[in-house]
């Protein structure tokens, strides 16, 4: 049933047969994620920031 619908929401000069997945974006070694912080941990994390960035600055 999905595929039906796929193939009635794609246009017919769309051709992916040999397309590759990620050929677009290389790939850099690195894998981004998403990670939760207490809001209390991300204060800190800013304060701490802060703080080095008055001290670098003349």
């Amino acid at each position: 049933m999905l595929q039906n619908r796929r193939e009635k929401l794609m246009r017919p000069e769309y051709d992916f047969s040999k397309g590759k997945r990620g050929a677009i974006i290389p790939s850099t070694g690195k894998t981004p994620i998403t990670i939760y912080l207490d809001d209390d941990i991300l204060a800190n994390f800013r304060d701490r920031l802060k703080q080095k960035e008055l001290a670098i600055k003349p």
